[in-house]
């Protein structure tokens, strides 16, 4: 699931990048490349998903990840968010939720190498607190809309990079483990069913 699960982290960058680049531009104006970025990440999140043999690879959260965003996609294209300050706490609760699957998926992970997981698991810390500054935002007026726009969307990006990164070498492998994994479950069914006299 390597292609897919990049290509879903290169469109929220490719969106973050034109939120930096247009600094000073209003919400509404922005709110359609945001929506179709949004539309995007989640089809294709999706889509992985459900490609890998249903769901067997790409951990469950990806799923949820992607209903999220494409729920957030939904609002942002019927022009539901037309305020500039509350913009950032919309797409920071978004992130904030991401963020906590993202640590929560990394401390499940028990069959990833373990640097893998800690890279998850620090994305996922650096992605909550950026939300939670975009939703505190009003006290904390230092970043402008954009700028955090940008933030957010380039770490949502990211992450999905690295997650295609680390899923691409459990994927490489995927076919013969699968069988071994299930002949292993078998010979362990049957030895349970095997007295212990035998």
């Amino acid at each position: 699931m390597r292609i897919p699960i990049f290509v879903s982290g290169l469109i929220p960058i490719a969106a973050g990048i034109f939120f930096l680049v247009n600094e000073g531009q209003t919400f509404p104006a922005l709110a359609f490349i945001a929506g179709v970025a949004l539309l995007a990440f989640g089809l294709i999140g999706m889509f992985a998903y459900f490609l890998s043999r249903r769901g067997l690879g790409v951990p469950g959260w990806v799923l949820a990840d992607s209903l999220t965003a494409l729920a957030l996609s939904a609002v942002t294209l019927q022009n539901r968010v037309t305020d500039d300050g509350l913009a950032p706490a919309v797409f920071g609760v978004w992130l904030t939720a991401s963020a906590a699957l993202r640590i929560a998926g990394a401390v499940d992970m028990s069959r990833e190498t373990a640097g893998f997981r800690r890279a998850l698991f620090v994305l996922g810390l650096m992605g909550g607190a950026m939300g939670l500054y975009a939703f505190f935002r009003p006290f904390l007026p230092e970043l402008g809309m954009t700028g955090i726009l940008g933030g957010i969307f380039i770490s949502q990006g990211v992450f999905a990079i690295a997650l295609g990164a680390g899923l691409s070498r459990k994927q490489s492998v995927a076919p013969s483990g699968g069988r071994d994994a299930k002949t292993g479950r078998k010979a362990k069914r049957a030895a349970e069913k095997t007295p212990l006299g035998d």
